[in-house]
């Protein structure tokens, strides 16, 4: 039985700040490295002391500070205080890998797979929050109900038992992800509220009456994803497949996060609004306007970090 790994992107819009020029906000602060490897990092990231904005600035919340990791060739950068790798930091988005995917597979036999069927996300602490408007939950496989659980603390599950969930179903081979997501061909989808920090996700299981899970498809996902990516047929559940979810974060005046996730079976993007705290020399605006209530976040494919009026 192949084992498959999961790695999403973190897309993060980013507000500028009223006293920098657009067309100087890629630029690290003066005396500041200012790339890892291949990636810019523009403040108010930064590497090392004092390159990065200071935590109590944006009221203690973490997000900042960059990791540069040399012991790749090229070195990559990496949130400091997490695994997630940055791939891109732009003035309106960061990208970001990793791994928060539920996955639940079955042998040639019929047997589950030992696997990750519940994996969480916890942003309590950073700047970020999961935004609601951008993403949606979404399950994918047959037979199965796929669930996200939802808190407001820290700690490895959600402190409340609030939740959501789909069960999508499998009517035959033919209509399996035909370009939709009507709960009734492999995929189903559900909403969650605003401003969650901390996530889980978690698929359960069994063997469907008609025998589609063996025919068709040997796993099976939960995950939060930018509304509208889904696979669109079958052969985008199996390696070289992607899929994209986007995550969004707040700051005073709102920023968007986008979380994508790239693996050998599929590619996500989160969208995450960052709500920024106004500071005491300077403010904070919107590069994007967003119609939508930012706060609210998404676990599905949007997570908006941090605290601050949602747009």
């Amino acid at each position: 039985m192949q084992i498959i790994f999961f790695w999403f992107l973190l897309l993060a819009i980013l507000s500028s700040y009223h006293l920098v020029e657009s067309s100087t906000f890629l630029q690290a602060k003066p005396g500041c490295q200012t790339k890892c490897g291949n990636i810019s990092i523009p403040y108010p990231f930064g590497i090392g002391d004092d390159c990065f904005i200071n935590p109590s600035v944006v009221g203690g919340h973490s997000g900042y500070d960059i990791n540069c990791n040399t012991s790749y060739d090229p070195p990559k950068p990496f949130i400091r205080k997490g695994s997630l790798e940055i791939l891109s930091i732009s003035e309106t988005e960061i990208r970001i890998r990793n791994d928060r995917i539920a996955s639940l597979c079955y042998d040639e036999s019929g047997s589950p797979v030992p696997g990750a069927t519940f994996r969480d996300l916890n942003l309590v602490g950073s700047v970020f929050t999961i935004s609601y408007t951008k993403n949606s939950f979404y399950g994918i496989g047959c037979e199965i109900i796929a669930r996200i659980e939802w808190g407001s603390s820290g700690g490895r599950q959600p402190i409340t038992s609030t939740n959501s969930s789909c069960e999508p179903k499998c009517k035959s081979r033919e209509n399996l992800m035909e370009g939709s997501c009507t709960g009734t061909n492999g995929c189903c989808q559900t909403t969650f509220p605003k401003n969650l920090q901390n996530v889980s996700v978690e698929v359960l299981g069994r063997l469907p009456a008609n025998g589609l899970i063996s025919s068709l498809n040997s796993c099976n996902f939960a995950y939060l994803a930018e509304q509208g990516q889904y696979p669109s047929q079958e052969s985008e559940l199996l390696p070289d497949g992607g899929l994209h979810a986007e995550l969004r974060s707040l700051e005073t005046s709102t920023q968007t996060i986008q979380l994508s996730r790239e693996d050998s079976i599929m590619n996500m993007q989160f969208a995450l609004e960052r709500d920024l705290y106004s500071v005491p020399f300077m403010s904070y605006h919107s590069s994007i306007s967003t119609s939508d209530d930012s706060a609210h976040n998404s676990l599905q494919q949007s997570v908006a970090l941090g605290r601050g009026n949602p747009r």
